[in-house]
């Protein structure tokens, strides 16, 4: 069986773990990573500044895929689970055993990693080792959001 564990380098405490569950797990975060979500107090009148800005915070996505990549879908969605970004299926020919990795920028809010297998066996370990990871980057960073390939169905994080 699989496992995971959330950390981040700031502190010594875990963010979340686990690894036996049924076909989806979720688990919350926010950005920037290792925040609390805040409330701006209400404004009487509107800003006077000139355009707005908007930061973005690096997100790294990394998959080595199975024997069957055209059985794996995944995507992000915003916290009124609208799609951000989808992914596959992928062509079993060019994509069996594969390493790709991607890098986003999202803004702050609040999101929900799924990556899905059609066969319902994840994606390691009955047709080969594949792996998923997403990971916070931003700053330098190097904290793992979610990560794993040993799932049923789907397995799917929220973060922020």
């Amino acid at each position: 069986g699989g496992g995971y564990t959330v950390t981040s380098p700031d502190s010594p405490d875990v963010i979340a773990q686990g690894g036996e569950f049924g076909s989806i797990e979720v688990k919350t975060f926010f950005l920037p990573f290792g925040s609390t979500p805040i409330t701006p107090p209400p404004q009487s009148a509107p800003p006077t500044s000139s355009a707005p800005t908007t930061t973005c915070f690096k997100i790294e996505i990394s998959f080595l895929f199975d024997s069957f990549p055209s059985e794996t879908k995944w995507s992000i969605s915003d916290e009124d689970s609208n799609p951000i970004v989808t992914a596959g299926p992928f062509d079993d020919w060019n994509y069996a055993g594969v390493f790709t990795q991607q890098t986003l920028c999202l803004p702050e809010g609040v999101y929900e990693f799924i990556v899905s297998d059609l066969s319902g066996d994840g994606i390691c370990c009955s047709y080969g080792d594949g792996t998923y990871s997403l990971i916070y980057t931003a700053g330098g960073a190097n904290d793992i959001i979610a990560e794993g390939g040993s799932f049923g169905d789907s397995d799917n994080v929220k973060f922020s």
